[in-house]
């Protein structure tokens, strides 16, 4: 899942980065586990271990994947649809000693616009991936560590759940049903 390939044709791998994180995270974890006080520097690197843990996952690779080739369809779909757009196939197509009638190229844009007469796909290489993921990390990291956080503790031993997303969103306030609750809701 995290392999990818370097200019060079070498394939590379970013277990050893995750591993690293994984292992600060594991001395945080001790430290709160100790009832301890956590650093500012704690904080901030086991923000940045909450939010690999979120994105590095496939479900979130497929989501990604998905919601990017939805919208470069609905974006490449869209650019067909300009007026400005017939005129510019016309010339695009007389340059190359192929002119087109006013009823073809009505029938190209049809084809480009008609998600029932044709269908475009995104191939998104691994490496975009990994560079998104890698992008976005460092850019949510900073955002948990401002958030309110709570730390819970019990004294049974397995009393809590673990998943792979390690962390709940819980509103301070009760939300409008349009407002919607996400990661940037303050509070």
């Amino acid at each position: 899942l995290y392999t990818y390939q370097i200019k060079d044709g070498t394939k590379e791998t970013l277990e050893d980065f995750f591993c690293d994180i994984e292992g600060k995270a594991k001395t945080i974890i001790g430290k709160l586990s100790s009832h301890e006080q956590i650093t500012v520097e704690d904080r901030s690197y086991f923000s940045l271990f909450l939010s690999y843990m979120w994105l590095r996952t496939p479900a979130f690779k497929h989501n990604s994947y998905k919601t990017q080739s939805k919208a470069y369809e609905q974006m490449t779909r869209m650019m067909y649809r300009f007026p400005q757009q017939k005129e510019r196939m016309r010339e695009f197509f007389e340059q190359r000693g192929n002119p087109m009638t006013d009823a073809e190229l009505d029938d190209l844009i049809d084809f480009a616009t008609n998600e029932k007469r044709s269908e475009i796909k995104l191939d998104i290489p691994q490496n975009y991936w990994i560079k998104q993921m890698l992008l976005m990390g460092n850019d949510l990291y900073p955002l948990i560590a401002m958030f309110d956080w709570e730390i819970y503790y019990t004294k049974q031993t397995f009393a809590f759940i673990t998943s792979d997303n390690p962390f709940f969103l819980i509103p301070n306030r009760k939300l409008d049903p349009f407002e919607g609750l996400g990661l940037l809701t303050p509070g």
